[in-house]
């Protein structure tokens, strides 16, 4: 199945949409799977490599073609991963970026001569009608500095993010997401494809809501810094590499996806602190 994307909006945006990528088995398949280890609780998982029902998602052949397209023909699962059976609270709406260096322009994340290439994906098995949620985003955020955007975007972090569900001004805060950044609205099987370092949140949700988000790269220092991240120094989210079980592993190796685990963790400048006086971007 051909899926057509625009790769110059891609570049200037930072994210795309590619709609119906699970047929509506797939779907239902996956579903079904999330459904069943959530057990009707909130349930969000890190490492789809712990749930194996469902782990072959992160090889599918559409959604590899897709990548492909995007990033060129080699191409790496980043272990980060998540899968959710869950309700996102009215205060959700908090702009963040995934990569490790989220201060724009500090760290090696943005080294002007090798463009930041860790792409997120997202695949929602719901309809819209169902949870009422879907993924804001503000364009060009991955490229832009200090722009009137981002101005709002801190003002609305300070002084909306402690907004609780009751708030009567609660409506200011769906106000500012809808002016600032742009709805994504998806349904069931889609998929939304974005850079690591774009801001982005989930919206408030009216139901469950249920989808796997997981990361892929190039063979760059991008991508090393990347899974080390998550690996190694976010251990609250993704379990340590080494108990990725073998038959994981495997799959990843047939797809040639394969990204090395790493074995210790390293130093990335700008993770939430200043860089060293004497490192040079």
């Amino acid at each position: 199945m051909k899926f057509r994307l625009n790769k110059q909006a891609f570049s200037r945006d930072g994210y795309c949409v590619v709609k119906n990528l699970l047929n509506e088995n797939e779907v239902a398949y996956y579903d079904n799977k999330i459904k069943k280890l959530a057990n009707g609780e909130q349930f969000n998982l890190g490492g789809i490599y712990n749930a194996k029902e469902i782990s072959d998602i992160v090889a599918n052949k559409k959604l590899l073609t897709v990548l492909k397209e995007l990033l060129g023909p080699e191409i790496f699962f980043l272990h980060d991963s998540t899968i959710m059976h869950k309700t996102e609270p009215k205060n959700i709406e908090n702009w963040h970026r995934d990569n490790p260096c989220r201060r724009f322009g500090i760290g090696p994340d943005w080294d002007k001569n090798l463009p930041y290439d860790v792409l997120r994906v997202g695949i929602y098995l719901q309809p819209y009608d169902e949870a009422k949620s879907c993924i804001n985003v503000i364009p060009g955020s991955h490229k832009k500095r200090y722009t009137f955007r981002e101005i709002l975007r801190f003002f609305h972090k300070k002084c909306f993010s402690k907004f609780n569900e009751k708030s009567k001004l609660g409506f200011l805060k769906r106000f500012f997401t809808s002016l600032i950044g742009k709805n994504i609205v998806t349904d069931r099987g889609d998929c939304v494809i974005f850079n690591a370092n774009l801001w982005h949140t989930p919206t408030e949700t009216s139901g469950w809501k249920r989808a796997i988000h997981f990361s892929y790269g190039r063979n760059n220092k991008h991508s090393k810094h990347f899974v080390n991240y998550y690996l190694k120094h976010r251990t609250d989210i993704t379990k340590d590499g080494h108990i990725i079980d073998d038959d994981f592993i495997k799959l990843l190796q047939k797809e040639k996806i394969y990204y090395p685990l790493p074995k210790e963790k390293i130093e990335i400048p700008g993770v939430n602190r200043e860089p060293p006086k004497n490192y040079i971007n």
